[in-house]
């Protein structure tokens, strides 16, 4: 019995070592946070007019921003691109061209190259928006979105949806 013991005190010591000693297991972090500025989910453009109270056509501009935040500790430079699936529409399902939004960016923490640190017109499809330094350090961007409404064209409540995406590049 005493020889059992002695085992069993032996084994359970060298776990206790092992679980003691052993590095533990730490997940790497690569996120991307996203937020808009006024509160809203989507680019929400409210109610944008095309013609001024006396009727005469008007072309009216509207801005919304968004943050995006990039957390990371990789250390590998990576990519934020943004991809517009579908034109902006009103309620009543009229779409504007994909131009009649622009959009600019700043980049407020990090390092790396803004793709559009200049008005640029927004695709359809995927843009590359941000490349980070070889560093991979973290960044925060600020995009600004703005809708222009052409005299005469569909006044209306106009939304669209950007998605975001994130990823190492090598």
């Amino acid at each position: 019995m005493a020889n059992f013991l002695k085992r069993n005190s032996l084994f359970v010591a060298g776990l206790v070592l092992i679980l003691f000693f052993c590095p533990r297991v730490s997940r790497a972090e690569f996120a991307l946070d996203i937020e808009a500025v006024e509160g809203i989910q989507d680019l929400d453009f409210g109610a944008v007019e095309s013609y001024s109270s006396d009727g005469e056509p008007v072309s009216e501009s509207v801005s919304r921003q968004i943050r995006l935040t990039v957390r990371t500790d990789l250390h590998k430079p990576y990519r934020v691109t943004q991809i517009l699936e579908r034109q902006a529409v009103n309620e009543n399902l009229n779409a504007l061209k994909p131009e009649t939004i622009q959009y600019h960016s700043v980049l407020r923490q990090g390092d790396g190259l803004l793709r559009a640190p200049n008005r640029r017109n927004m695709e359809l499809g995927e843009q590359e928006i941000f490349l980070s330094s070889g560093a991979g350090d973290e960044a925060e961007i600020l995009i600004q979105y703005d809708l222009t409404v052409p005299p005469a064209e569909q006044a209306g409540y106009y939304r669209t949806s950007i998605r975001y995406r994130l990823y190492t590049t090598t």
